[in-house]
């Protein structure tokens, strides 16, 4: 094999490693938003729950006030354990999103990183500490 020929096949290698390490670099921004908002989500899921636990103290012919708009209305406990209970529905459907989502974005982090380091131990005469991850 030829000086150009090695110097061409690790320019090709440093470029397919830098393509790589650039979409792990991505994916990690990714799995970072992604955590934040789950976060989020079992933050208001807890909120939701002790909603629902006040609202069980409630009697049944009590009147609840909720804002729609700049508006204070008045509704049912009935209607708000059901508006509650919606909400508190969707905040696990997201959660379960979130969840199934970040365990994919793992698994694809975790072969890249495979990939990773078998095209830096092809990578003629380069440290390990340069593309350490």
């Amino acid at each position: 094999m030829s000086v150009k020929s090695t110097a061409r096949t690790a320019a090709v290698l440093e470029s397919q490693f830098m393509a790589q390490l650039s979409g792990w670099k991505l994916a990690n921004q990714e799995l970072d938003q992604l955590e934040s908002q789950r976060q989020t989500a079992q933050s208001r899921l807890e909120e939701l729950q002790l909603v629902a636990a006040e609202l069980e103290l409630l009697e049944d012919d009590a009147l609840l006030y909720q804002m729609v708009g700049p508006l204070l209305t008045s509704i049912s406990v009935a209607e708000g354990r059901r508006i509650n209970a919606n909400r508190t529905k969707t905040v696990k459907e997201d959660l379960e999103r979130y969840g199934r989502r970040i365990r994919a974005l793992g698994e694809q982090q975790r072969e890249r990183r495979i990939q990773l380091a078998a095209l830096q131990q092809k990578l003629p005469n380069v440290p390990d500490a340069v593309y350490e991850l």
